[in-house]
């Protein structure tokens, strides 16, 4: 943490805390300041990014920012962001009717297939998926499956209430929505079947690996030995998902592996370093590009990491294995709200991406986004979702094809998330400071 305290330090210090709100960073200026702030090593990063940003001459045009309502999540606010979150899972399947079920199930071949754990013939990669081809293959109405799924990423969704907010806001700021709209009416007949097949394809993985971790090594395994035969290299994929380092996810998963086969030696810090680089990579990121509203948001999750002293108001403590032995937990500062936090806050990320509704389907997903009665699993199941998808993207790299040839972007959408999720990020920051006042006579509730 003392390396990440000095990154903080010298790069937000001066970029989040004292810039002008005013100033952006144009990318363009430096066509390698992503490459040389993103790949450089963990020691190296914060010189750079400081020296980086202050050698940038700011940008003629202001970051815009949108009007977004300061109070705290109301009734109205709530019932606002529910009818437009069911409005687009309604829009969204109105996209998939044409379907058949055997379209279907060439879709979700199709992406096993590019996950090299089926091939062609349809022989599975290992005897372990085999075994549970049912799971990560569905038979029978294959099409409700589909259905069913939208209704279960909104259920889960619908629990988050910064990430409701963010639907309220849109449904207020629908006008200025007028490029992501256009691509939609373009493109979605198109790319939200592709989407909706890898989420559902993503989600059962997911759920296999929760319920049995050799399934991990299993995937981990096929995929090295993939991405070396097809002579894939990870520092060549920033080209493909250039805010964050499929390494930097690779390590934790190594862990996690490792402390699966050897559950006594679990280091109660786990990811404690891990998480802070990930979500540094991306403030970075958001900073370069004038995202500075979601940088700040980031700030706060960065400041509250997993496997600190135990605290019984705050819900912190270390990183232990469940009950059940088969996922890891991890205790940030008020767990539950900082999981909604880190989860409106990473949308808007991504919402930056060419592809992001790709990238969105790692989030959004019920196995991931369901974490209400137990958000300690959140970051675990989340960590596998993104290495699936990051892997996905790498062996795509090469087929800039379907829904990796849509261009999704606009600008008003990601500063609309970061104005919002900067306000959520404040008051998740007030109930951190709330919390820290409670008396907490059992400090050792984890221990």
């Amino acid at each position: 943490m003392v390396v990440i305290k000095k990154m903080i330090t010298l790069t937000l210090g001066s970029a989040v805390g004292l810039l002008p709100q005013s100033q952006s960073f144009p990318i363009a200026h430096n066509p390698m300041a992503k490459h040389q702030v993103l790949h450089a090593p963990m020691r190296e990063v914060g010189s750079a990014s400081r020296a980086l940003l202050l050698s940038w001459t700011p940008a003629a045009q202001p970051e815009r920012h949108h009007e977004v309502s300061s109070e705290p999540i109301i009734a109205n606010h709530m019932t606002q962001g529910v009818q437009q979150l069911d409005a687009l899972v309604a829009l969204l399947k109105s996209k998939i009717q044409h379907l058949t079920d055997e379209h279907v199930q060439r879709l979700l071949r199709g992406h096993l297939e590019n996950m090299h754990l089926l091939d062609g013939q349809g022989q599975w990669a290992s005897k372990k998926l085999e075994a549970i081809a049912e799971t990560l293959l569905p038979s029978g109405d294959v099409k409700k499956m589909l259905e069913d799924l939208l209704d279960h990423m909104a259920s889960a969704n619908k629990a988050n209430p910064d990430f409701i907010r963010v639907m309220a806001e849109m449904s207020r700021n629908q006008a200025c929505l007028h490029r992501l709209k256009e691509v939609f009416a373009k493109e979605a007949d198109r790319v939200i079947p592709e989407v909706i097949t890898f989420a559902l394809v993503l989600e059962n993985l997911t759920a296999a690996q929760t319920d049995n971790p050799d399934i991990i090594e299993t995937v981990f395994d096929i995929w090295h030995q993939a991405r070396q035969h097809r002579e894939i290299k990870i520092e060549s994929l920033a080209d493909v998902f250039g805010l964050i380092k499929l390494h930097s996810v690779e390590a934790p998963i190594k862990k996690i592996i490792a402390y699966h086969k050897q559950p006594d030696a679990l280091d109660p810090k786990l990811f404690r370093g891990f998480l802070s680089l990930n979500i540094f990579e991306a403030m970075v990121a958001d900073l370069l590009m004038g995202h500075t509203d979601n940088a700040k948001a980031g700030f706060s999750l960065l400041k509250n990491p997993p496997g600190g002293k135990a605290h019984r108001a705050l819900g912190t403590g270390p990183s232990t294995f469940s009950n059940s032995g088969k996922e890891l937990e991890f205790r940030m500062s008020c767990p539950k709200k900082w999981a909604d936090n880190y989860q409106a806050w990473n949308l808007g990320f991504l919402s930056q991406i060419e592809v992001f509704p790709f990238w969105f389907v790692k989030l959004l997903i019920p196995s991931v986004a369901d974490y209400k009665d137990h958000p300690e699993i959140y970051i675990y199941r989340r960590a596998l979702s993104l290495y699936t998808s990051l892997n996905y993207s790498a062996f795509m790299s090469d087929k800039p094809e379907g829904m990796f040839a849509v261009d999704w972007r606009d600008e008003a959408f990601t500063h609309l998330f970061g104005a919002v999720n900067k306000l959520s990020s404040e008051g998740y920051e007030q109930s951190v400071r709330d919390a820290k006042l409670t008396s907490d006579p059992d400090n050792t509730m984890w221990v």
